[in-house]
């Protein structure tokens, strides 16, 4: 049966713009280099789960929201919320909605919605113990 998951894939309009914003902006690694326009793989420094980038086609991006149907955020796992998020909003990332938990709590969820490069929801999340533990 299935051991974890490997990847996820964004489509984009620029593979390489956005594989060097998850680098630059969240220090992710690049495990696959697709070079102007190809597939390329990111992933934490440490970690399985990769985020795959291919090339998008030339349809409209279509709007949803947080709850509509379908598949909607990417969520990453953070040990120290509040510095990745001033980290964050210190390299210009726009936040979306209302941050959870309370500012400085280590023994609390806490969750923040982000945009990366091209418009796709990300969430920050910090448990006090990991989900299924």
């Amino acid at each position: 049966m299935i051991r974890s998951i490997e990847h996820i894939a964004i489509a984009a309009k620029d593979t390489a713009g956005l594989a060097r914003w998850y680098v630059e902006t969240l220090g992710m690694r690049v495990v696959v280099d697709g070079g102007p326009k190809g597939i390329w793989f990111v992933g934490p420094p440490e970690g399985e789960a990769l985020v795959e980038i291919v090339p998008a086609n030339e349809s409209p991006r279509a709007e949803h929201t947080r709850d509509d149907a379908g598949l909607r955020h990417l969520a990453f796992t953070v040990i120290d919320f509040d510095a990745v998020c001033n980290a964050l909003k210190a390299k210009g990332v726009r936040f979306v909605g209302n941050m959870s938990g309370t500012p400085g709590s280590s023994t609390e969820r806490r969750l923040a919605f982000f945009l990366d490069g091209e418009d796709n929801i990300l969430q920050l999340v910090q448990r006090p113990q990991p989900l299924g533990s």
